[in-house]
């Protein structure tokens, strides 16, 4: 008896062993399939406050707001600070040329796309995710 107790302790001791050395080899060797870009997470990186003169039927209005954007790959506070003036020059722009319900619609979707849009364009490449307002304000 005393040798088939034996026997049973040092059996589930290899099948301990073989089930460890199994999920290392698994872990440390197994090919992982590489991050998707949409998957991945961005920086966000703030642009600071916008103040914008907007025509509103035939009064004007003034949007302020302060944007962040979330980009993805290379470093983007570099790829920022390089084409700061730019990539602020076509936000104005943007603003600017919105109508009434662009300016109004509580989730501003068309304003994020066009914004993501003429960053992207002026980078030369998708790097803009998301666009955020981290402040919105029209008089």
């Amino acid at each position: 008896m005393r040798k088939g107790k034996i026997l049973v302790i040092v059996l589930a001791l290899l099948l301990v062993i073989l089930i460890g050395a199994g999920t290392a080899f698994f872990l440390l060797f197994w090919p992982t399939a590489p991050i998707d870009p949409s998957e991945q997470r961005g920086e966000i990186t703030p642009l600071g406050e916008f103040v914008v003169n907007v025509q509103h039927q035939r009064s004007l209005r003034i949007v302020r707001t302060e944007i962040s954007l979330e980009m993805v790959g290379g470093d983007p506070v570099e790829t920022l600070e390089r084409n700061r003036p730019k990539i602020r020059d076509a936000i104005i722009s943007v603003l600017r040329g919105s109508g009434e319900e662009a300016i109004e619609d509580p989730t501003a979707s068309d304003l994020k796309e066009q914004i993501a849009g003429e960053v992207n364009r002026i980078l030369g490449e998708e790097k803009v995710r998301n666009v955020f307002f981290t402040e919105f304000v029209v008089q």
